[in-house]
């Protein structure tokens, strides 16, 4: 958390994917990637995480719609089509 306050996504992102590779089933660790790849302008890796994060049961449509941290993609198709996929779960 102290990385994302100081604005250090490099590392931030670096913790999430060791995260992921030691527990590859939480949602919650792929979603946080996602946001710290979003800030860092890797929109292809955050989107991949995303997808990682919802296939594992990310389930919150409000969240992710209104998350800042992933302002840069919510103008992307895969953004809305990750969204749209959401709302129909719920």
């Amino acid at each position: 958390r102290g990385f994302r306050e100081y604005g250090d996504f490099a590392r931030l992102a670096l913790c999430y994917s060791v995260s992921a590779e030691i527990d590859p089933n939480q949602p919650y660790v792929w979603y946080g990637l996602a946001r710290a790849e979003a800030q860092l302008g890797e929109k292809e890796k955050a989107m991949e995480s995303l997808r990682k994060a919802v296939d594992h049961g990310f389930k919150d449509a409000d969240k992710l719609a209104n998350d800042f941290d992933l302002r840069s993609l919510q103008d992307e198709k895969e953004f809305k089509k990750i969204l749209e996929r959401l709302k129909k779960q719920t």
